[in-house]
């Protein structure tokens, strides 16, 4: 038996001989450790950040003038639901499990607590981020700057920006009379905007230059270009 250990023992030296093999050295394996927890914790503020703008999408929708819209709710919902940002969600949730379990023992919190505290956390900064206004000014930025977020990902402002359809919004630029103002709309274009049998919602709504608005009712292709005559105005 010493014998036998004694050739498995030179077997092995002369392996590591051959092969030229060392140890790896500890510091390889504290910056894989790092590195891991770098991509989870990347990975959830992603996942947080995605979360945030799917739930600021829906809220902030106006789910009920889908009928002035399209007319079909299933419709509707399809071409309204930001299916990239939930394709984001789901990947990078993917990524974050994967990442968890290469960190040093991560693989040992792997359990029901951990994923109870993991939600809880997520939700937490979704909140934080819905809360501030960050969700809003960065769904912004993305339509600004982004090329091709506004295919992908269609919110209110593209509902709004169909006056064939009776429905336009944009910025009051400026107040002609009691019955007329002149509205920018949010692809830059200028409109006139008249009143006719007019209904504010609420009420105690006013109409200020410089505010955002939306509206519901009709282009005035007799009037001239760029015409709308509006019964239904709501703040944006």
């Amino acid at each position: 038996m010493p014998e036998e250990k004694d050739k498995i023992k030179d077997k092995i030296l002369n392996k590591i001989e051959n092969d030229k093999i060392s140890p790896t050295p500890r510091w390889c394996f504290v910056c894989k450790n790092y590195a891991s927890w770098f991509v989870v914790i990347l990975s959830g503020l992603i996942i947080s950040l995605s979360l945030s703008l799917m739930i600021f999408l829906f809220i902030s929708h106006d789910w009920d003038v889908y009928q002035l819209e399209s007319g079909y709710l299933a419709r509707h919902i399809l071409v309204y639901t930001p299916f990239i940002w939930i394709l984001i969600f789901l990947l990078f949730i993917l990524l974050a499990s994967f990442w968890f379990n290469k960190t040093k023992e991560g693989y040992k919190f792997v359990s029901f607590k951990t994923l109870i505290v993991s939600v809880l956390l997520v939700i937490i900064l979704s909140s934080a981020i819905i809360i501030t206004g960050v969700s809003s000014q960065l769904n912004d930025k993305f339509r600004s700057d982004v090329l091709g977020y506004k295919t992908f990902v269609r919110d209110k402002c593209d509902i709004w920006d169909e006056p064939e359809k009776g429905l336009l919004s944009g910025k009051v630029l400026e107040i002609v009379s009691d019955e007329e103002f002149i509205l920018n709309d949010f692809n830059n274009n200028s409109w006139q905007v008249r009143e006719e049998n007019i209904k504010i919602i609420p009420p105690e709504f006013i109409v200020e230059k410089g505010g955002n608005i939306k509206m519901i009712g009709r282009l005035c292709s007799s009037c001239g270009n760029n015409i709308f005559i509006v019964n239904t105005i709501k703040p944006w």
